[in-house]
C-alpha cells in the first residue's frame, strides 16, 4: 500500500505509553514486502514500534523492564533503498521509506530499556539494532537526571546483519539519552554501506558511560561518530574477565557465570 506503515512484534505491532515487563519472543519474525513501494516496515522481538511520553515534564515514558527475543527477526523489502551522489557516496532516499528491526523494538521514541536482552538474529536491512533499530531521546544532551536514563544494563549477544546503519546495539539513534552499563558480543554483518560493532549511528547529544562491545572484524563502534573514551572495544578475552564489568551490580541485577563463554555476565532475572 502506498504511504503505509507495517508494524509487526512478538506482543504488539504499535504502542503509545505502555509498559513492558518480563515479556519474551522466542518466535521468527519476518516482514517481506514485494514491490512495496513508500512502505515502513519495522519488526521487533516484542514491540513493532513503542512510543513513551516526555518524562522530563513530568509524562508517563512507558518502559521494556527485563524483555528478552530470542527470535529471528527481519524486515526486508525488494524495493531500492540507496541512492548515490555525484561523488558515489550512499545515502537514503526518504521516498522509499524505512526498513527497521530490532531484537526488542524496531522503533522506539521517549521509553525507557533496562535489564534486557536479545540473543536472536536480527536482519533489518536499512536500520537494525541488537535491541533497537531506530531509537529517539527526549532528553535534553545536558545534565540529564538518573530518573531518565534510557537505556541501562542491556546486552545483545546476536548477530547483526544489514545493509545501510547496523549495530550491535542500536542501529541508529537521535535526541538525548544516557546508556549505561550496556555491552554487545555479537557480530555485525553489514552488507554495502556503513555500520559499527556497538552501533550503526550513535547521536552526539547522548551520554554514554561503562558501555563497551567485543570487536568482531570490525575495527570501528559506530559508523560515524569515534567516542572510544565512552564506548570501549574489548578483546575475546577480556570478555571473559569479571574484572571488565567492575561497574556492574552484581548484587541485585547481574550475575557472572564463568564456565559461560560465550554470554559469562548475564542478568539475574
Amino acid at each position: 500500500k502506498y504511504d503505509s506503515t507495517i508494524c509487526v512484534g512478538g506482543i504488539c505491532g504499535e504502542s503509545n505509553v505502555l509498559d513492558y515487563v518480563r515479556c519474551y519472543n522466542s518466535g521468527d519474525i519476518k516482514i517481506n514486502a514485494i514491490q512495496s513501494s513508500r512502505t515502513d516496515l519495522i519488526a521487533g522481538g516484542i514491540a513493532g514500534v513503542a512510543s513513551g511520553g516526555v518524562a522530563l515534564d513530568g509524562y508517563k515514558k512507558g518502559v521494556f523492564s527485563s524483555c528478552w527475543n530470542v527470535g529471528t527477526i527481519t524486515s526486508q523489502s525488494d524495493r531500492k533503498i540507496l541512492e548515490t551522489n555525484t561523488e558515489g557516496v550512499y545515502y537514503v532516499d526518504s521516498y522509499y521509506g524505512v526498513i527497521a528491526a530490532g531484537g526488542l523494538v524496531g522503533s522506539c521514541g521517549g521509553m525507557e530499556i533496562r535489564q534486557c536482552f536479545n540473543n536472536g538474529e536480527i536482519d533489518g536491512r536499512l536500520y537494525s539494532g541488537g535491541l533497537v533499530g531506530i531509537f529517539s531521546g527526549l532528553g535534553k544532551e545536558e545534565h540529564l537526571p538518573e530518573e531518565n536514563v534510557w537505556i541501562r544494563d542491556s546486552y545483545n549477544a546476536g548477530e547483526i546483519k544489514g545493509n545501510y546503519l547496523a549495530g550491535g546495539v542500536l542501529g541508529i539513534s537521535s535526541g538525548g539519552f544516557y546508556l549505561k552499563n550496556c555491552y554487545t558480543t555479537g557480530k555485525v554483518t553489514n552488507g554495502a554501506v556503513l555500520g559499527g560493532q556497538f552501533a550503526g549511528y550513535l547521536t552526539p547529544k547522548a551520554i554514554y558511560e561503562n558501555c563497551f562491545y567485543v570487536s568482531k572484524g570490525r575495527s570501528n563502534m559506530s559508523a560515524t561518530i569515534e567516542r572510544s573514551n565512552e564506548i570501549k572495544s574489548v578483546s575475546e578475552a577480556e570478555i571473559q574477565k569479571k574484572e571488565t564489568y567492575a561497574e556492574f551490580d552484581f548484587i541485585n541485577i547481574w550475575k557472572y557465570e564463568e564456565e559461560n563463554t560465550i554470554v559469562p555476565v548475564k542478568l539475574r532475572f
